[in-house]
This record gives structure tokens, sequence and C-alpha cells, in this order.
């Protein structure tokens, strides 16, 4: 049989296995995560968590690993190049919630690949010279951001929406905390996340649950067993009142609009109804805010809105980017969208169409072995029962307007309970946008932030 259903246990060590076996194509897709991303970097050291897992490309220790009988790569060339002669591939992400590494390799080079991607976790090198490195990379993007004005909104408005909250920080890190940090502090780090009972791994493709178990019991059986500590993340504060954050960058003719406030918790009960409503939002060509900002105006090429969750309430936002001289009117018409959008909830048709468009796009979130699994790796991830993630289709088509509507007068509220407590972020020039922004109805503060101190926040 060439596909069988996903495989997933609890190992020995505490580390949890997920294998989705399908032997159409001789390839395999390994995933390993680390839970605990960004928002267990230590207070003033922004960016901690990323530059961890760049210095954990530039090469691993000489010295073989016990149990492992395998000797990494110990410069970052040689890495490269040994995962490119095995005819692989290799990332590694950060989120707020875990550290992934996602490797993808020909089916007969699997067990060096897997014994590769164990000695990079297991054994990093972490030489000060390495840090020294990408440090100054780490730096030279943020330097780089400042060139990308959606970014800078968008940073800006995260922050303005979460404040001291982790969600709030810059995963990227500032100027500031990507000097302060140590290579003390990075291998502190390492030895803190690094705990069996926090790992997951994944193998999609042309693999068996059986092989899949003998890799993990050969490579990784140095991993430390136990739980990591896990941060008891508080609740972020809704805002009050609209309060505007303009990005000042002169000689823009376009700006970059985002609008929002807080969303949901990854595993609520009203998360179905909050994405279904958000599609009727912002989700389709055919959407309000698309309709209005796009179709009927023509004052945005782009109009969307979206929903975030994570372990706790992530944000909602509408992203649109009108030209300076018609942002003004174009925020006057998004908050009143929004407001309407809580008082007047949903239509039972849009909410049709909105479920109809959700469970048909599904099935090109299915076509691969890598992501049937990924329902697998989420609920390991965020502690959830599967049934939350693999039943995505009958979740959406049990959504109704009446559910839908009190999920966004719930949560899109706000304080006032009508949706007039928002964040909002503009990029463009100070002059003329502070003072005609100040104008829009329902404004309650506008703050000016020059865009080369938004790498700072």
């Amino acid at each position: 049989m060439r596909r069988t259903r996903p495989i997933s246990e609890t190992l020995a060590s505490g580390a949890r296995l997920l294998v989705e076996t399908d032997a159409s194509i001789p390839l395999v897709d390994v995933d390993l995560v680390v839970r605990g991303g960004s928002v267990h970097d230590p207070v003033a050291r922004d960016g901690l968590a990323r530059l961890y897992a760049r210095l954990l490309r530039r090469g691993t220790k000489r010295r073989a690993l016990p149990s492992a009988r395998a000797l990494g790569p110990t410069s970052a060339d040689a890495l490269d190049e040994a995962i490119e002669s095995l005819g692989g591939a290799l990332a590694i992400d950060v989120t707020t919630s875990a550290i992934r590494f996602h490797g993808s390799v020909i089916r007969r080079n699997l067990q060096p690949f897997f014994a590769l991607i164990s000695s990079i976790l297991l054994a990093p090198a972490m030489r000060p010279a390495d840090l020294a490195f990408v440090r100054r990379e780490a730096q030279a993007e943020l330097v780089a951001q400042l060139d990308s004005d959606r970014w800078l909104a968008s940073r800006a408005f995260r922050h303005a929406l979460f404040a001291t909250h982790p969600y709030g920080r810059s995963n990227t890190g500032t100027p500031e905390t990507l000097e302060a940090i140590t290579l003390r502090e990075l291998r502190a780090f390492h030895e803190q996340r690094l705990r069996s009972g926090s790992v997951v791994v994944a193998f999609a493709g042309d693999v068996t649950a059986e092989s899949a178990r003998e890799l993990v019991s050969t490579y990784l059986a140095d991993l430390p067993r136990g739980e990591a500590v896990e941060l008891e993340l508080p609740e972020p504060r809704s805002p009050r009142g609209v309060r505007v954050v303009l990005v000042d960058k002169p000689d823009r003719t376009q700006t970059q609009l985002f609008v929002g406030t807080l969303g949901a918790r990854m595993g609520e009960r009203s998360f179905y109804p909050l994405l279904v409503a958000n599609t009727v939002f912002g989700g389709t060509f055919s959407a309000r805010l698309v309709r209005e900002v796009r179709s009927e105006r023509g004052w945005s090429y782009s109009a969307q809105s979206r929903l975030y969750a994570d372990r706790a309430r992530d944000a909602w936002v509408a992203y649109t980017h009108p030209a300076v001289e018609h942002v003004r009117d174009c925020l006057a018409l998004e908050l009143e969208l929004v407001q309407r959008f809580v008082e007047g909830g949903v239509r039972a048709r849009e909410v049709a169409f909105a479920k109809s468009y959700l469970t048909k796009s599904h099935a090109f979130d299915r076509d691969t072995a890598a992501k049937r699994l990924e329902p697998h790796v989420e609920a390991a991830l965020f502690g959830l029962p599967l049934g939350f993630f693999e039943g995505y289709p009958e979740r959406v088509a049990a959504v109704e307007a009446e559910a839908a509507s009190a999920a966004v007068r719930t949560h899109l509220g706000g304080p006032s309970g009508r949706g007039t407590d928002l964040v909002v972020a503009v990029l463009g020039p100070r002059q003329p946008l502070e003072r005609s922004l100040a104008t829009v109805p329902g404004v309650s503060s506008l703050h000016v932030v020059p865009h080369a101190e938004v790498a700072h926040l």
C-alpha cells in the first residue's frame, strides 16, 4: 500500500513522533519542531530566538555524538555542501510559538540527512566568530527593512496593539537588543528549550513508521529528558478608542494602512465562527472590504483582512495601501465598515458563500503528505485535540450566521462593544497626513514616529 493513515505517538523519551506515509514519490519531508519561539526571548533581548536559529546553521562541534554515531559538518559552508550533496534542502524558521527545522530529501538519503539535522540540533558549535557573523547579518537585515514600507507599518501596528506584551516585541530584534545578546545567553537558551517533551518530529512521504522510529531513537537519543518550562502568557489588553500611529516616511505617494484589534486564541470555541466571519469581511475577492475599497472606489488594489491566532489572543487586522490623497477617506470608510461589521453582524448568504469558499479551498491544503500531516503538527505544538485541526471542513460547515456574528461582537467589539476600539498604523509623509488623519471621525489619538525609529521599537 502506497499511502497509510497518519501515525501519532509519544515515544519513551517524551518526544512526539508523527508519520504520514505516501510512497507515490521517493521524497521525504522532515519537520523537527521545538516548542517555544520568540515569546521566550528574555526581556531586552528581542530577536534572541531568531539569532539562535541562525547560529545553529553555522556548523556543529567536531566531536561525534556518542549515541548518534555521526559527525556533523563543522562550518556553515560544509553544512550547506553536505545538505546539497544529499539532494536535500533545510530551513529553520522561528515563530512566536516554535523553532522549526523543515527539510526535504530524496528517500535513499533520509538516514544521513536526519543524522545531519540531529547533529545541528544537539551539538551546534555556537562559536564566538559565528555569533559575530549572524549578528552582523541580522543587523544588516534590519537596515534593509527600512526600505520595506509594508514591514515598517506592520511592525508599528503590532507594537501599538500589543505594547509590552510578548506579542508586541520584535522577533527580528532591534539594533540595541541584537548588540546586547551574548553567547552565554544563547547557550543558556539552547539548554533551557531543548527537552525531549518539547520536541515534535514529523516525517511525511516515502517513509514507514518503523524506519522513522528507528531514526529518532538512534539520532535523537541524546535529547535531554523532560519538558521545557513554558511561559504563562498574559492576555493582551484591548485598545480603547481609535489610536493612530503615523510612520513618517517623506516623498511617498502611496501609503500602507493597517487597521485592527485583538483576534483569537488557538483552540477556543469561537475560532471557527470568527474565521468564517473574517472571510466575509476581507477574505475573498467579493468580501465587504474588497468590494468597498477596491471594486467600488479603486482606492487600493490589495484589500484584505486576516485573523491570527496563538496561545493568547493574537491580532485581527485589515490591510490596504491607498494613495496619499485617498488615505483619509479610506481610513474613515474602514472604521465605518468595522463598526458596521460588529454592530450588524453577518448575513446568512454571506456565511454560506464564505463556508463554501473555505471548504473548497481546503483541498489545496491536503494535496501532499506534508500538508496532510500539518494538522497533527499544529495539534502537538499547541497541545490541542487533533480534531480541532483535522476536522476543519466539518467545523467550518457547522458555523451559522448567528454564531459568526456573536464571535465578531465578542472579539472585535472592544471595551465599547461597538467596534470603535482599534489600532491604526499608517505609513506616509507626515505632511499633509498628520492634520488630515486627525479629522477622521472617531480618532482619539495620533502619534507620529519617524520611519527610521521603527526598527528600534
